[in-house]
């Protein structure tokens, strides 16, 4: 009997090891199946994911083509294949304010995209030749003229040019036989406008261009000049003396005010987080090959900003008689 109760014994704590085994090891892939789990939702919920909406971005008309991150202000933690845009209330080809969905990992928020023109039309002129008493319009100097809106330029005579004497332009005066210069200056309904550009209009059987010019002709040198404003005078070059004339200065001074205002509207739209924003131009007086004239005048525009004691240039280019922007530096592209 002795011999058989020992056995028994053996027996019952041989099953209560086996018993704390298995618990032991379901226990442990019990807490290893809720560590996969806490872990695999903790990802789902996307909870580090940081998203702050701008008030509004912008995106030149005619261009369908827009970086969808330009939607936050600040996004971290979300990867751009997650960010969903629905612009279906957007008209991309014209100017106004649009509402736009965007939906990340199930959350929907409402941004508002706006459509803007900043770019001047691209003006080609001729010149024109008519009969004494023949009328004549901004429109019929026109070669073509195309902005980027696709709508109709509006043409006009550029009301506060001079001659190459430095006259205020009278074209209501242009009736006799001879050849005149007109300038003409195209803008949309955004309110851009191109320099003046200087064409001739012809009166009268045989009239031509002057063949003397009292301060050489209209003759420079492209290859170290960018020419923003013409100033010629019926293919002459004006009176030298006369670069400073605030009257031949005006679309020079004009022309600065509008970029800037419209330089202005650009970075309106970008929050670049910074103490201040600095525009600076420069005007440079462009002289004929002779050197007895001058031409017209180069517009450089610089800007800058100024960020934990640095001082730092993100645009600078020339323009354009044709509105258009020659970059030297440009840390947008």
């Amino acid at each position: 009997m002795a011999k058989f109760f020992n056995q028994k014994v053996k027996k019952k704590k041989s099953n209560f090891t086996s018993i704390v085994v298995i618990c032991s090891i379901v226990g442990i892939l019990l807490l290893i199946f809720v560590a996969v789990m806490a872990n695999a939702f903790g990802k789902n919920s996307h909870s580090d994911a940081v998203i702050t909406l701008r008030d509004d971005a912008a995106v030149e008309v005619n261009n369908d083509t827009f970086d969808k991150t330009l939607f936050f202000e600040e996004i971290k933690n979300v990867k751009e294949k997650d960010i969903k845009v629905d612009y279906s209330k957007v008209n991309f080809k014209e100017v106004g304010t649009y509402e736009v969905k965007i939906t990340i990992y199930k959350k929907k928020y409402i941004a508002k995209l706006q459509v803007v023109d900043t770019e001047a039309p691209v003006l080609k002129v001729k010149d024109v030749d008519i009969s004494v008493g023949d009328a004549y319009n901004p429109k019929d100097f026109v070669e073509s003229c195309k902005d980027n809106s696709n709508k109709e330029c509006i043409i006009e005579f550029y009301d506060s040019g001079v001659n190459q004497n430095g006259e205020k332009i009278d074209y209501s005066s242009f009736t006799g036989k001879g050849s005149y210069t007109i300038q003409i200056i195209a803008s949309d309904e955004s309110g851009n406008k191109t320099s003046p550009v200087s064409v001739i209009l012809n009166i009268g059987k045989g009239s031509s261009k002057p063949t003397k010019c009292t301060y050489g002709n209209n003759e420079y040198d492209v290859s170290n000049h960018i020419m923003a404003v013409d100033v010629t005078d019926n293919g002459c070059a004006l009176d030298l003396n006369l670069y400073q004339n605030e009257e031949i200065l005006a679309p020079v001074n004009e022309l600065i005010k509008s970029e800037t205002e419209k330089i202005k509207k650009e970075f309106s739209k970008i929050k670049l987080n910074v103490k201040s924003i600095y525009i600076n131009s420069s005007i440079g007086t462009i002289l004929n090959t002779s050197g007895k004239g001058v031409v017209g005048y180069s517009v450089k525009i610089t800007i800058s900003i100024y960020n934990n004691d640095v001082n730092e240039v993100i645009e600078e280019y020339y323009l354009n008689t044709n509105g258009s922007r020659n970059y030297l530096v440009n840390k947008y592209l």
